[in-house]
């Protein structure tokens, strides 16, 4: 099994799983375990039970348990060159084809015509299922306290949509930059790692249960249409519980990193620390690096807010966060939104 790479078995192995087919852990290695249930699996499917993971076995598994052929590309080397033909036969001839997936102008890396009129944000997967309760109250007040700080965390629930217990992928038109996943509680994107294993290890030790960590490792770094299409095919939902798990991680992940960042980057004895700046400003340096991630204060679209930030200068933060609104596709109708809520803070005196 030289030619597939661990993620790859990873992929197959928690198909055969949910094929009802046990393989033990799903830890990327074919032993005794993961031997046997693909011998169950090609016994039970006509093919020879030889207990390899070879072409045609991987074609069948992706049409019985609609592996989208762009997933397994994420993980596959030779075998993947040797299965794509037979995997993308076999799915589209298969008699219980799946309702076609709506496709991702972004599929194939290229921008869409760009357009002078604002597009809304799309969805392949749409955002169904939204909480009536966001993460906010006590559970929020606990983060705050724990990290020194006053972040508004119902600001950031609004502009991240709310918190969702059924998982959705969405898009923006025409951006370049569009690289969205599998996205669940409050905008919180499992396809943003590129090490689903270290990722999911991450979110187990910090605090979300065992069990729904891995029932998030199957959709753990698939972006654009393999998300779409693994989404679509597998649908998903969390309980209340679930999804405030998964936040309370997500929230303390990105405010550590923006309090570091910040508090770094202003020396050795920052003056003003994160923990002295007025709640709007502690909640768009979060809002931003919850947005954008770890890079958020490097990155060209957001570096002059970022300085503006480091400086002091606020009015010139809150001009940044205008003209991110028209550069980037992901910051449509969201950095405008802090734009506001800054200003609005500013005049009420918090400066």
């Amino acid at each position: 099994m030289s030619t597939a790479d661990p993620r790859a078995i990873k992929i197959a192995q928690h198909s055969l799983q949910r094929l009802g087919h046990a393989t033990g852990t799903a830890d990327g290695r074919i032993g005794p375990q993961t031997t046997e249930a693909l011998r169950q699996f090609q016994q039970a499917n006509g093919l020879v039970p030889d207990g390899k993971l070879g072409p045609k076995t991987l074609a069948l598994l992706a049409a019985k348990d609609s592996i989208p052929a762009n997933a397994l590309g994420q993980g596959l080397k030779g075998l993947m060159a040797q299965a794509k033909d037979a995997i993308l036969a076999v799915m589209n001839s298969s008699a219980t084809a799946r309702k076609p997936v709506q496709k991702c102008p972004l599929a194939k890396g290229k921008a869409a015509a760009p357009s002078k009129k604002r597009k809304r944000i799309t969805y392949c997967v749409p955002a169904n299922g939204r909480t009536k309760g966001n993460f906010v109250g006590e559970k929020a007040k606990k983060v705050n306290e724990d990290y020194g700080t006053s972040v508004d965390f119902d600001k950031l629930s609004q502009w991240e949509g709310g918190q969702h217990i059924d998982a959705y992928v969405a898009w923006w038109p025409g951006a370049k930059d569009n690289i969205s996943g599998v996205t669940l509680g409050t905008g919180v994107d499992v396809g943003q790692t590129n090490d689903p294993d270290k990722y999911a290890k991450e979110m187990a030790k910090g605090g979300v249960p065992q069990e729904t960590v891995d029932k998030l490792k199957p959709y753990m770094g698939l972006k654009q249409q393999a998300a779409c299409d693994y989404l679509s095919a597998h649908p998903l939902t969390l309980s209340k519980d679930e999804a405030d798990a998964i936040d309370n991680w997500a929230k303390r992940k990105h405010l550590s990193m923006a309090k570091s960042s910040y508090d770094t980057a202003m020396g050795p004895n920052p003056d003003p620390a994160f923990k002295d700046l007025t709640p709007a400003q502690q909640t768009l340096l979060l809002s931003r690096t919850y947005q954008q991630g770890p890079g958020m204060p490097t990155k060209k679209i957001s570096k002059g807010f970022y300085d503006a930030a480091l400086d002091g200068d606020w009015d010139k933060a809150a001009d940044q966060l205008d003209a991110m609104a028209d550069k980037a596709g992901f910051a449509k109708g969201r950095t405008d939104k802090e734009a506001a809520y800054l200003r609005e803070s500013m005049n009420e005196g918090q400066r």
